[in-house]
């Protein structure tokens, strides 16, 4: 499994192609290259709190959650509800589907420069 340095130096490869991409109209792939960035530093974040690597997100979700007190590596609440919300929305530009869960409507959801927006606020 990759250590911390290597989460870091991949998180950085991801930004530079981020940067490189930015003046695209190419929102899903934006999106979902942001949320592999995040992924990288929230294992980065893992593996040296902790030293853990988890394979699925849902594992990853249960280490860092920031409302749950046996959370091995919690993060603060603002952290934790951005990446919730970067990973519903890579999951958005990656399947076309809603990130509300009890949404059933059965129209593709696609993504917009909006999304991007509301990734940093």
């Amino acid at each position: 499994m990759a250590n911390y340095n290597a989460h870091i130096t991949q998180a950085k490869k991801n930004l530079y192609f981020l940067n490189s991409i930015t003046d695209t109209n190419n929102f899903e792939w934006q999106v979902t290259v942001c949320f592999y960035v995040a992924v990288h530093l929230i294992n980065a974040h893992l593996a040296k709190q902790v030293n853990q690597h988890y394979r699925s997100h849902g594992q990853v979700d249960l280490a860092i959650n920031s409302r749950n007190p046996m959370s091995p590596a919690r993060l603060t609440d603002d952290l934790y509800l951005a990446y919730n919300k970067l990973f519903n929305l890579s999951r958005r530009a990656r399947y076309l589907i809603h990130d509300d869960k009890e949404n059933t409507d059965t129209k593709e959801f696609l993504t917009y420069s909006i999304h991007l927006t509301s990734i940093a606020s």
